[in-house]
């Protein structure tokens, strides 16, 4: 179980690295320590009061909650902006913030950031204005893509998985194990049927599953699944699916009629800058799905 958080932690620092040790640090220790780091330098970034931070370092002993209810709503059609600062033509922090509150202000359900190459503090800097601005907001959800330790110690509503992240089944099993609270969500990439059944086995909240359309994001995981390979899996599993993959506002409902409980993207989110646009975007797509829905009552 080290072996496979070892890429999830933070550096231990020197004074409690247990040099000399013959026994090594377990992954509890390990990773409290990394949590102590985060949430030290998290003071600088967020607005939590002093008795906030103790108590998110009671939760890593088994007793702090981050929400009350972080489940996932399959009553409406939920969204996901995925960051990719690169994407943007001033691949700045500020740019990237200024995205992310753009897509808050949409009442975009979640955004997950996925700033894969940003160093461990930077990253938890972002993610911690950006949950400053969901947590104002009082409706989106941030979630953190593969770092397990960001997430917990920024206070996210999650962590998604990828495909060289830590697989699904530990990640799942260690959190229970831990005592973490039921509803700190887990989400994962599937780009198969098989991969869409394991995910659902080990206990995630939700799959993303695609590429759906063509994307250059997504070309390296091969051809497009269509719509046809969705509808399949969205039948097979009980979990909530997130189609993925060049979704626009064009091809949305064609991705909800074949059963999506919701769609990702990186462009339609983040290629619309103002907040009022990019609000009446995310209401266009609650209105026709829902209409659709209402149709086949």
């Amino acid at each position: 179980m080290v072996r496979d958080l070892g890429s999830q932690l933070l550096p231990l620092p020197v004074s409690s690295a247990g040099h000399g040790r013959k026994k090594p640090l377990c992954a509890r220790s390990h990773f409290r320590a990394g949590i102590h780091e985060c949430i030290a330098f998290d003071r600088r970034f967020s607005t939590k009061s002093p008795g906030d931070t103790e108590r998110q370092l009671n939760f890593y002993g088994g007793g702090y909650v981050h929400s009350t209810d972080q489940s996932i709503d399959r009553t409406r059609p939920l969204t996901f902006y995925v960051t990719d600062r690169k994407a943007l033509p001033d691949a700045s922090r500020m740019a990237i913030l200024e995205s992310i509150c753009a897509a808050v202000s949409a009442r975009v359900d979640f955004v997950q950031i996925r700033e894969k190459d940003l160093p461990t503090r930077e990253l938890l800097a972002i993610t911690s204005e950006a949950l400053r601005a969901a947590n104002e907001s009082g409706y989106t959800r941030i979630i953190v893509n593969d770092r397990l330790d960001v997430a917990v110690a920024a206070g996210a509503a999650g962590v998604h998985l990828g495909s060289e992240s830590l697989s699904a089944e530990r990640t799942v099993e260690w959190l229970r194990t831990e005592k973490f609270p039921a509803d700190f969500l887990v989400g994962t990439s599937c780009h198969s049927l098989e991969e869409a059944r394991q995910a659902e086995t080990a206990g995630v909240h939700y799959a993303f599953f695609g590429p759906i359309f063509d994307t250059p994001s997504k070309r390296p995981f091969g051809a497009p699944q269509g719509t046809k390979a969705l509808r399949s899996v969205c039948a097979a599993v009980g979990i909530p699916v997130i189609a993925i993959g060049g979704v626009e506002g064009s091809n949305a409902q064609a991705c909800f009629r074949a059963g999506a409980a919701g769609i990702a993207a990186i462009r339609l989110f983040q290629g619309t800058r103002d907040a009022t646009a990019l609000a009446l975007k995310v209401e266009r797509i609650h209105r026709i799905v829902l209409g659709q829905r209402a149709l086949s009552l």
